[in-house]
């Protein structure tokens, strides 16, 4: 399963979105924020965040007394604890066999999901802080918490969204950045690009 495939698709507008292979994409439970694959052959399901695209996406990436990511305390923000409920509802419905991915802010949200519903998940360019529980010192505690290991990071080297990534917790890998897209276009992804281990 292309995680990254999920995470791209989830940009597209809610009638636009395509099935992959044998997922096929549940519009009934998905909306502009979030979208919903299933695929019946194998019980799986997989929930793409989408990333900044508006200014309430970037208010809550940047400014939200709320929560937001700058400070470490986008948890607390209306938009991660729908998230949390979305879960459910969808786990619910196709059972508990569910991933998540997201690009940027979409990854963050998928971090969130991921550890408080231990879940696995992969993110690209996730916004991250210095601050904040993605920044977790259980992990690296004698007997870390099982969804410490549920979580791969992607980080293009030199994209400043992403930043502090490097200091969280999950498997981690790191891609040079090519030419033909900024450091944080999920374009930087391509699998000519070297990968640093």
């Amino acid at each position: 399963m292309d995680s990254k495939w999920f995470s791209d698709e989830s940009y597209g507008a809610t009638d636009a979105r395509r099935d992959y292979e044998d997922f096929k994409y549940q519009e009934g439970f998905s909306d502009k924020r979030r979208a919903v694959w299933h695929n019946d052959k194998t019980g799986q399901t997989h929930i793409g965040y989408r990333g900044s695209v508006d200014a309430h996406d970037w208010y809550v990436d940047l400014l939200d007394p709320k929560g937001n990511i700058l400070t470490g305390t986008e948890g607390k923000n209306p938009m991660f604890k729908r998230d949390l409920r979305h879960f459910d509802k969808v786990s619910g419905a196709f059972g508990n066999d569910v991933k998540v991915s997201g690009h940027s802010l979409g990854g963050t949200r998928a971090i969130n999901v991921s550890r408080k519903r231990n879940v696995e998940g992969e993110v690209y360019n996730a916004g991250s802080s210095p601050f904040g529980k993605s920044h977790d010192k259980t992990c690296s505690s004698p007997s870390p918490p099982e969804w410490c290991s549920k979580m791969t990071r992607h980080t293009v080297v030199g994209d400043p969204v992403s930043i502090f990534q490097g200091g969280h917790y999950g498997k981690k890998k790191f891609y040079k950045w090519g030419r033909g897209a900024t450091p944080h276009h999920t374009d930087s992804f391509r699998p000519q690009f070297k990968l640093f281990v």
